[in-house]
């Protein structure tokens, strides 16, 4: 059955604040159980209601640098045109720390900026970002946010703090993300693994995740996903496999092999299966839908 795509939005979302409730109860104890709880349920309504959904959720060795700076990517998936909408997500957890005695307030704690060091040199989600940017600048096809789980209870003394969501996880544009971080400083093209250059005032603190703009739900971001509000539909012979390889064939070689990618695609994982595709771009959460497209996607193709 071809259920239309219209629909994956409401259900992603409703799967979203089921998680994040169980998670706030203590039933999902990390962000990789986060995840996956949340693709694997929303994959499980798609299919109860006859529609054609996978995931492929897999460990990876943490030591390796991730190509496109994101840790999950959604495929959707019209069979009649053979089109795929991509939108890749980094997502990192917000714990409450630092409450005061009367529990009023809480800071947000961003883990992901372990050992940060001083200026020049940047956090980890700094270098994600970079590297996020440089596929922006050589794939506009592709959508990319940042994933944000907020771990607070929704209710009071935590209630939309600090303008996170009241429900759900909070989503933010890949690009108002880095632009609040740095306006200009990111290399341009090519990106390498290889030497992250990021500016001197990239660096990613507790509080700078505060202040980002125009929050959004699960819900708006795959709702402009399936409309091409962002990104554009792609096609290939070899399917999903085929855009991927192409898509990480745009990165120049790393010198140290960790990814092994090169232009001319001379890697066995690339030519493999998809979770092998997967694992060498350094995607964690993979979950694809498909159904029947908006006619925006063969608007966006024509136009």
């Amino acid at each position: 059955m071809t259920l239309p795509l219209f629909l994956l939005p409401n259900m992603a979302y409703a799967a979203d604040v089921a998680t994040r409730l169980d998670a706030i109860d203590g039933r999902v104890v990390c962000e990789e159980d986060y995840v996956s709880t949340w693709l694997t349920t929303t994959k499980n309504q798609w299919q109860m209601l006859g529609g054609s959904a996978f995931t492929v959720l897999q460990t990876l060795n943490k030591s390796e640098e991730t190509l496109f700076g994101c840790d999950g990517l959604i495929a959707l998936h019209d069979p009649s045109l053979d089109l795929y909408k991509l939108m890749l997500f980094e997502a990192k957890v917000l714990k409450p720390i630092g409450m005061d005695r009367a529990q009023s307030k809480a800071t947000p704690r961003a883990i992901w900026s372990y050992n940060t060091p001083p200026p020049p040199a940047h956090s980890h989600f700094a270098d994600q970002l970079g590297r996020q940017h440089w596929w922006k600048t050589v794939a506009n096809e592709l959508s990319i946010i940042e994933f944000f789980i907020d771990l607070r209870p929704p209710a009071p003394p935590f209630t939309a703090a600090n303008g996170f969501l009241e429900y759900g996880s909070t989503c933010v544009l890949h690009e108002l993300a880095r632009n609040l971080v740095t306006p200009s400083g990111y290399p341009n093209p090519p990106y390498t693994v290889a030497s992250p250059t990021i500016a001197e005032n990239g660096i990613w603190t507790e509080n700078t995740v505060i202040p980002l703009p125009e929050k959004a739900s699960i819900r708006s971001a795959l709702w402009n996903l399936s409309k091409c509000k962002f990104g554009k539909p792609m096609h290939h012979p070899d399917g999903l496999k085929g855009i991927l390889i192409d898509l990480m064939q745009r990165q120049h070689p790393d010198p140290r092999g960790n990814q092994g990618i090169n232009p001319t695609g001379e890697n066995l994982r690339l030519t493999g299966q998809l979770p092998d595709i997967l694992q060498a771009a350094g995607i964690r959460f993979f979950a694809q839908f498909s159904g029947q497209s908006p006619p925006s996607w063969l608007h966006a193709i024509d136009g």
